[in-house]
């Protein structure tokens, strides 16, 4: 089984959260990075979290991305970079102690 790229995640994720529609974005983000991961897709999901524009999509898809990521941080050469920015983000969007909390097992 090949893994294709799918080209239009960051379209799609912005498209979602502009619309308020943050559970399907949620479910899109990690439905589709995990596929990549299981399939060692390391560098497809590099790509992805050194590109996705962290102002555009909402706190849970921020955090869904963080999540599903976690365990590969270490085959993750962009996750430090997307971390400091999501982080900064998140704290922007939902204040420095609540950020603060949610991220505690997701860094």
């Amino acid at each position: 089984m090949t893994i294709q790229p799918e080209l239009d995640l960051e379209s799609q994720l912005y498209a979602l959260c502009a619309t308020n529609n943050e559970q399907a974005a949620v479910e899109k983000i990690i439905i589709r990075l995990e596929a990549l991961l299981r399939a060692g897709a390391f560098e497809l999901v590099d790509e992805f979290l050194q590109n996705l524009d962290v102002t555009r999509v909402s706190a849970a898809v921020l955090l869904g991305a963080l999540t599903i990521t976690h365990p590969a941080k270490t085959q993750l050469n962009w996750r430090a970079q997307f971390l400091m920015r999501a982080t900064y983000q998140l704290q922007t969007l939902l204040g420095f102690t609540r950020a603060t909390a949610l991220l505690e097992n997701r860094m």
